[in-house]
């Protein structure tokens, strides 16, 4: 099935197959030959896998999930196939979507029954399960590599439903417990006959396999394919049955309206919910930002982010693939190795969490001038663009990354339910505004309100509008909008607004302002959360994040900050800031962490940064007390949990 093109024989293009998902036809499109993706883990072995080669291990994983999924069936007694997902109703609309329909949250019964979780860390393995799952039409959903089973893993398995789990070898062993164990796939012989006995096996949630990728050979180098891969039609038994259906019947093959992916929120404010995107929402996502940021074949990009986020799974790899290009693979360890890994001139694009770009800033600083001068004029020489995201990027983070990379960091806003709805420019860099995301993407529309139960009258409130032209909550039209949360109709149309003329919006939970310039897009400037950022406090109405910066450039003294509002009787809220000091700054003041220590807090202390603060802030948003603590907790894409962090302090 796999030779190479004859004149005797009728050669089909998997990428026929493909056309409900951007990302995978692309990839079934692109030259054979060219690296598609390269691994680069410290203490293993470099790798590179071609674009001939991905196609093929994509196909031969689908084939074993889908002969696996066929023997699960008739061991139940199910139909062949039924395991497929079936095609969506044409008056069955996204939720977000606009025009009439039934949304899809009052239709779908979201049972998981074609649904698959993926167990990997950055690397070769994640991206032949996420698109045989997608070869397949499967809802694929990127699990954390940092989670734990008893805490998170299982809330996922069982939230989602999801009848089979891809992973590595290590992770399995190390995240699943032996219930699991009789589930296994490791070779493909195992995937042809299910046992009976397992179907009763508990503790295992609706899962009924378990794929040990790199027990099945996904990850092994093997010879480079020269042509994209082809079926034989005169050899159409030699396709896995999904496939062979497609061949035989077009109309059966998947729409591009058909879930594609769930991603879990980050929980950072309540509990993670699984938002679903469709074939047609993540091809947005992608082509909007390929358009945006001039993403071509000729690009490379380093990844060193989590792939279960849209900033390091869209914005990153999928971007890449749908591009022709190259993604290199590697660990944010040590940030003087990613600084010098930079420096070998084959990267184009970089992109990262600010904490990221704080840790480099701060090992640079011990480079000799040299050194300094190396990286730089590596960076101003090869790599065309540096984007922050995910979290606030402090303008001094900004400003120090600039003098040392010659970039000034491009910044973007978006969400698990978005993708990226704001970017600045790519050019020209001069109009990228420090503090701001930039403006609305292609296919985006906001919609700033402001909610019902807004305070106002405030002199605080009047100083705030005045920098802006508009201030309220965020709510986002766009095709990259998500189709619903899975299993949950009540919390998806909770996030609806809707505007005067009846065009339906997703309320992100953020309040921005709004600056409107003539003859250029807007300039939107996140203030914080809605329900942790905005602080209200002696009847003002405070943003966290612009407390945050104000402090934070005096770079001297913080190294990284979270501003919170704790509950008080006078006040309303009183303003909190939890701060981690620069060395010098914890040396001045010998401010040491001993044993189970968590926090610092002393009269002396608080007295001398309320002065700093006085310096930089108006009196009523300085905060009133300073917790000083050795590191401030983020989760794998940078943000910071505050309401998890209050409660680790013993703050109301």
């Amino acid at each position: 099935m796999f030779r190479s093109f004859g004149p005797l024989l009728a050669k089909v293009p998997y990428a026929t197959l493909f056309e409900h998902n951007h990302v995978l036809q692309t990839v079934f499109r692109s030259p054979a030959d060219k690296v598609a993706l390269r691994v680069e883990m410290p203490g293993r072995p470099e790798a590179n896998y071609t674009y001939g080669q991905l196609q093929r291990d994509v196909v031969e994983l689908a084939n074993t999930l889908a002969a696996r999924n066929e023997a699960v069936a008739a061991t139940k007694g199910e139909k062949p196939l039924s395991w497929v997902q079936p095609p969506r109703a044409k008056d069955v609309r996204s939720c977000y979507g606009q025009g009439e329909g039934t949304p899809s949250c009052s239709v779908l019964k979201d049972t998981g029954a074609y649904g698959m979780s993926v167990m990997c860390g950055p690397g070769y393995a994640f991206p032949i399960a996420l698109l045989a799952g997608w070869s397949l039409n499967q809802l694929v959903t990127p699990m954390s590599v940092s989670q734990h089973y008893d805490d998170e893993l299982m809330y996922v398995l069982e939230h989602s439903g999801s009848r089979s789990i891809l992973g590595e070898t290590a992770l399995l062993k190390d995240k699943f417990p032996a219930d699991y164990d009789a589930l296994y796939v490791r070779k493909k012989e195992d995937s042809k006959a299910y046992a009976k006995e397992l179907l009763g096996k508990k503790n295992v949630y609706s899962v009924h396999s378990v794929f040990d990728l790199q027990a099945l050979g996904v990850d092994a180098v093997k010879a480079n394919e020269k042509d994209v891969l082809c079926y034989d039609t005169d050899k159409l038994d030699e396709l896995n049955p999904v496939f062979r259906r497609w061949h035989e019947d077009p109309s059966s093959r998947p729409t591009k309206n058909d879930d594609c992916l769930m991603i879990y929120t980050s929980g950072t404010t309540a509990r993670p919910k699984g938002a679903v995107h469709t074939h047609a929402s993540v091809g947005n996502m992608v082509r909007v930002l390929q358009d945006a940021w001039e993403w071509s074949a000729d690009d490379s990009i380093l990844h060193v982010l989590p792939v279960h986020h849209v900033h390091g799974l869209v914005n990153v790899l999928l971007c890449a693939l749908a591009s022709s290009a190259r993604c290199v693979f590697t660990k944010f360890d040590d940030p003087v190795r990613i600084a010098h890994r930079l420096e070998k001139g084959d990267i184009t694009l970089f992109m990262a969490v600010p904490t990221i770009y704080t840790k480099m800033i701060a090992k640079a600083k011990n480079f000799n001038d040299k050194e300094k001068e190396a990286f730089k004029k590596a960076c101003e020489t090869h790599i065309r663009l540096m984007v922050s995201g995910s979290a606030a990027l402090p303008i001094p983070t900004l400003e120090q990354f600039r003098e040392l990379s010659g970039h000034t960091l491009l910044e973007r806003y978006g969400m698990t339910e978005i993708g990226m709805a704001l970017s600045q420019v790519l050019r020209p860099v001069s109009d990228r505004i420090p503090g701001t995301v930039g403006s609305p993407l292609p296919t985006v529309e906001t919609y700033v309100y402001t909610p019902e139960d807004t305070e106002g009258g405030s002199d605080a409130s009047k100083a705030k509008e005045k920098a802006f032209d508009e201030v309220g909550a965020l709510a986002i039209a766009s095709e990259s909008l998500f189709d619903r949360y899975w299993r949950n109709p009540e919390a998806t149309m909770k996030e609806m607004r809707t505007d005067a003329a009846g065009r339906r919006y997703f309320d992100t939970g953020d309040t921005v302002g709004v600056k409107h310039v003539a003859g250029k897009p807007s300039n939107y400037t996140i203030l914080g959360r809605s329900s942790v950022d905005i602080i209200k406090s002696r009847g003002y109405k405070l943003s966290a994040l612009e407390i945050e910066a104000a402090l934070l450039s005096r770079k001297d003294l913080f190294y990284e900050m979270a501003v919170v509002g704790v509950k008080d009787e006078m006040l309303g809220e009183k303003v909190v800031a939890i701060v981690a000091l620069q060395p010098d700054a914890a040396a001045k003041w010998n401010v040491k962490f001993e044993g189970a220590q968590k926090v610092c807090e002393t009269e002396a202390l608080d007295k001398e940064l309320k002065a700093v603060a006085m310096e930089v802030l108006a009196p009523y948003k300085c905060p009133a007390r300073y917790l000083i603590v050795p590191e401030i907790p983020r989760n794998p894409t940078g943000k910071v949990n505050k309401k998890s962090l209050k409660k680790a302090l013993g703050l109301p």
